[in-house]
């Protein structure tokens, strides 16, 4: 497992980028996968942009964000298309990695971990996941 691997002040800061519109049926569980996750949560900043939805999306993400463990967390509300929010996302990173975690994905509580592992061992600019 990652955690033992790496100890939490070698892991890296990461910004978990989602860029949603109308994802109010689904926030929910895509934020508890991420707070599943077994990577430090204090090396993890959470950045949401929302293309301006006209559902709950925002505040059920700010209820939740808000009394998570996490490093950080900014929403950023602005009308934008999938591509107009990730670079939205590029510009208001913090640290040195920046994962795409997709507004419909749940992923396993390993994921990140699995991959900065693998990106560390690997000297990789770039790691992807495949789903099964």
């Amino acid at each position: 497992m990652y955690v033992e691997v790496m100890r939490c002040s070698d892991s890296p800061l990461i910004t978990v980028a989602i860029v949603v519109r109308n994802r109010a049926w689904i926030i929910a569980k895509i934020l508890y996968s991420l707070l599943s996750q077994t990577y430090p949560h204090d090396k993890i900043h959470v950045l949401l942009v929302d293309g301006n939805s006209s559902d709950k999306t925002v505040e059920i993400a700010r209820t939740i964000l808000e009394k998570t463990d996490f490093k950080g967390y900014e929403i950023i509300v602005k009308e934008c298309s999938i591509p107009e929010g990730r670079n939205i996302c590029i510009d208001n990173m913090k640290g040195t990695v920046l994962l795409w975690w997709d507004s419909d994905v749940i992923m396993d509580s390993t994921t990140i971990a699995d991959m900065i592992k693998a990106m560390i061992e690997n000297e990789a600019d770039i790691v992807d996941v495949n789903c099964v």
